[in-house]
């Protein structure tokens, strides 16, 4: 039974599931090694797994500074600085607020 559901899985599913089990018994012998019981060190493996892939997993966000829209002061000859988030004058080239020296693509 365990077979066929293995030859269901993709070559990444099982690598998953190898490194899963590597990690935990990892874990499990490193916890029995420092005294502790092998199961603490089984679940610890566990959370940190799904630690990891969760983070593996999240959508990194690709925005860049000079992808971000202005607010609509822009239309009023103002903008907000880009490291202080402090309104400013257009023209600007130091933030009064903040001291920054401002890029030329927030110009």
């Amino acid at each position: 039974m365990t077979l066929l559901f293995l030859g269901s899985l993709g070559a990444s599913e099982i690598l998953t599931l190898l490194f899963l089990v590597g990690f935990v018994f990892l874990n499990g012998r490193i916890a029995k090694w420092k005294g502790y019981p092998f199961w603490v060190g089984a679940i610890t493996g566990i959370i940190g797994f799904l630690g990891t892939l969760i983070f593996l997993l999240m959508p990194f966000s690709k925005k860049k500074k000079k992808d971000m829209k202005q607010p609509e002061n822009r239309m009023n000859g103002i903008k907000q600085c880009s490291y202080c988030g402090e309104e400013i004058a257009d023209a600007a080239k130091k933030c009064k607020h903040c001291g920054e020296w401002l890029d030329k693509v927030d110009e």
